[in-house]
C-alpha cells in the first residue's frame, strides 16, 4: 500500500512539470515582495523588471542575449531588498544562474548552472534598495548553437528558513515560508564564433560579393552612357569613404549593404564670338534651341551650362543674310563666325559649306566619301570625335574639286561619331553612324 502511494506521488509530481510545457515553471510567492530583480544585463539586453516575487517569462518580449562558444560572458544582475527586512535577516540572497547549453528544455546538466554565489546586501537602504550583483561565466565549447533558455534566479537562503536554490524553485516543495525571491527566463542565442561573410551589393559597378566586416572594399561605378557622367552613390553611404568619387572603398560592416551608382547627363558652356570686318558684331541676337534668347552687346556669348548632344544654334544680324546651321556642340568649344560687310556672309563660311558628305551612314571598313565642289585648293582640318568628345581622328588634307575618301581609324567600332570640318576661321560639325 505504502509503495502505491509513493508511486501516485511521483506520478503527481511529474504532471506538475509537464503542465507548464518542458521547462519547469516556479511557482509565485505566498507573501511579498521582499526581494526581487530589478534588472538583467547581459549579451547585448538590458531588461529593467518590475519588483515582484515569483516567475516572469521574457523569452518572447525581450530579444535573445547573444554570446559565443568558447568565450567569456559578463551578466550583471541588480537586486531589490526590502530594507525593513534587514532587522531581522542579515540581508544575503542566493543567486543562480542556469542555461540549458545542450537545449534538451531543462537544467538539470553538467555545467548547466553557470552562476551560484551569495550576495549580501545589507547596504540597502530606503531610498536606494537595490544593489547589483556582476559575474562572469564561460561558454562551453561544446553548446549546442541556436537559441536556448537561460534563468535567472534569486532567494532568501536555507539560514533564512527557505529551501536551496534549484531550477524549478518551490515548485515540488512543502516549505511552508515559500518563495520569498524571483525567477525570470530569458532567450539565449549561441552562436559558433565562425566569422560571418555579409553580401556587398553593388548595382552598375563592380566590387559585388561577400566579405567580412572591417574589409576594405573597392567599388568602381560602371563607364556612363554616352551624354552622361557619374553623379554619386547613393545606398548605404555611411560605409563609404567618398561618395562623390566614381571609385570609393567602402568599410564593410556588420550587415549586408546595397550601394548603386547614379548618373546625370552632360553638361558644358560654349563661347560664341561674332566678328564682322574684324570688330565685335555689337547688337547680335543668338539663339540657342532650349535656352532663352540672348542680345549680346560685347560681341562675345558665353552660354550657360546645357545638356550634351545636338543643338540648332541661329545667328541673325538685320540687313545681312542669316547663317542658319545645325551645330553638334563639343564640350567647351569655342565657335567663331565672321561677317563681311561686302558679302553679307564670310567667304570661309562660302567655301566650307562647298564640302559636303556623301551620306551620313557610313561603312566603318569603306571609309568616308566627301564631295568638295569649290574652285580653288584648300587645307581642310578634318577632326571625328566619339560621343563622349574624345578624339578618334585628327587629320589636315588638301582639298582639290571632286570627292575625295577619308580613311577610319580601325579602332573605332559602331556608332554614333561627329566629323568636324575647318577651313581658316570657320568650322562646322556633322553627325555620322559607323556600321559594320
Amino acid at each position: 500500500m505504502k509503495s502505491f502511494v509513493l508511486t501516485t506521488t511521483l506520478l503527481i509530481i511529474l504532471l506538475s512539470n509537464i503542465a507548464f510545457g518542458a521547462y519547469c515553471k516556479p511557482p509565485k510567492y505566498k507573501s511579498g515582495p521582499y526581494t526581487a530583480i530589478a534588472k538583467v544585463e547581459i549579451g547585448g539586453i538590458s531588461k529593467q523588471s518590475g519588483l515582484s516575487d515569483g516567475y516572469s517569462d521574457y523569452t518572447s518580449s525581450v530579444s535573445a542575449a547573444k554570446v559565443t562558444k568558447g568565450k567569456d560572458v559578463s551578466i550583471s544582475i541588480e537586486l531589490y531588498y526590502n530594507p525593513s527586512m534587514l532587522s531581522m535577516f542579515e540581508g544575503n540572497l542566493n543567486v543562480r544562474v542556469w542555461i540549458d547549453w545542450n537545449q534538451d528544455e531543462d537544467f538539470a546538466d553538467p555545467s548547466e548552472e553557470v552562476v551560484a554565489s551569495v550576495k549580501n546586501c545589507s547596504s540597502v537602504n530606503m531610498s536606494n534598495p537595490t544593489v547589483m550583483f556582476t559575474t562572469s561565466f564561460n561558454v562551453p565549447s561544446t553548446a549546442k548553437t541556436g537559441t536556448t533558455r537561460m534563468r535567472v534566479y534569486e532567494d532568501m537562503p536555507f539560514s533564512d528558513g527557505h529551501i536551496n536554490p534549484n531550477p524549478c524553485g518551490y515548485l515540488n516543495s512543502n516549505n511552508g515560508l515559500g518563495q520569498h525571491g524571483e525567477c525570470e527566463d530569458y532567450a539565449i542565442t549561441i552562436s559558433s564564433g565562425t566569422p560571418v561573410k555579409h553580401k556587398l551589393t553593388v548595382n552598375k559597378g563592380s566590387g559585388t560579393g561577400s566579405y567580412l566586416a572591417g574589409t576594405n572594399v573597392v567599388i568602381i561605378a560602371e563607364q556612363p552612357q554616352p551624354g552622361f557622367e557619374f553623379d554619386t552613390w547613393k545606398g548605404h553611404t555611411d560605409y563609404l569613404d567618398d561618395l562623390l568619387n566614381d571609385t570609393a572603398n567602402v568599410n564593410m560592416p556588420d550587415q549586408d549593404i546595397i550601394l548603386t551608382a547614379s548618373y546625370k547627363a552632360l553638361t558644358f558652356s560654349f563661347t560664341l564670338t561674332l566678328q564682322w570686318d574684324d570688330k565685335p558684331l555689337v547688337g547680335a541676337n543668338v539663339d540657342l534651341s532650349g535656352t532663352k534668347k540672348v542680345t549680346d552687346n560685347s560681341g562675345t556669348v558665353v552660354f550657360p551650362l546645357i545638356s550634351y548632344g545636338q543643338k540648332i544654334l541661329t545667328i541673325t544680324k538685320a540687313n545681312f543674310k542669316d547663317i542658319k546651321d545645325t551645330i553638334i556642340l563639343i564640350r567647351d568649344s569655342t565657335l567663331s563666325f565672321v561677317m563681311e560687310s561686302t558679302l553679307g556672309i564670310d567667304d570661309n563660311y562660302s567655301k566650307s559649306s562647298q564640302i559636303q558628305l556623301i551620306g551620313n551612314i557610313i561603312n566603318r571598313n569603306s571609309g568616308i566619301d566627301i564631295l568638295y565642289d569649290g574652285l580653288n585648293t584648300e587645307s581642310i582640318k578634318i577632326s571625328i570625335f566619339n560621343m563622349s568628345g574624345s578624339i578618334m581622328l585628327n587629320d589636315k588634307v588638301t582639298l582639290n574639286p571632286g570627292l575625295y575618301k577619308i580613311k577610319l581609324n580601325q579602332n573605332m567600332v559602331s556608332g554614333i561619331y561627329f566629323i568636324n570640318f575647318k577651313l581658316n576661321e570657320y568650322q562646322v560639325t556633322k553627325q555620322i553612324i559607323l556600321i559594320e
